[in-house]
């Protein structure tokens, strides 16, 4: 069975609330990439609901995306400052040797859940 972007969006930030509810250091990086997906996931399901396709025909490119959805008036300024913010913390959780901190993975969330948010403003 098929799942939906929107629902994809919700699993990633109920993982990313599980994994900083654990408070351990070693999880505040996967709290991170999950909050950056949920977001990313969310917008997403945004910009296919307004009728945009992927231009490759099966994702959004991360290091485009945010400016792209801005282009789209899906997002303000600031919010397609803060998906790039997550995004740049997603690469530093999962790409390099540094960890990602408590208040940096509390912020990804806080940032994740405003745009799953998004969802709910517009759902019939």
């Amino acid at each position: 069975m098929a799942i939906r972007l929107d629902e994809k969006a919700q699993e990633n930030l109920e993982a990313a609330r599980h994994l900083l509810d654990r408070e351990a250091a070693d999880l505040c990086s996967a709290s991170a990439s999950r909050a950056y997906f949920a977001a990313y996931l969310a917008v997403a399901d945004l910009a296919l609901q307004r009728g945009h396709r992927y231009p490759d025909g099966n994702y959004f490119r991360h290091n485009e995306f945010p400016q792209l959805a801005r282009t789209w008036r899906l997002l303000t300024d600031d919010q397609r400052d803060d998906l790039a913010l997550i995004r740049d913390r997603r690469v530093k959780a999962d790409y390099t040797q540094d960890f990602v901190d408590v208040s940096e993975a509390s912020e990804s969330l806080e940032i994740a859940e405003s745009f799953v948010g998004l969802l709910e403003e517009v759902a019939p």
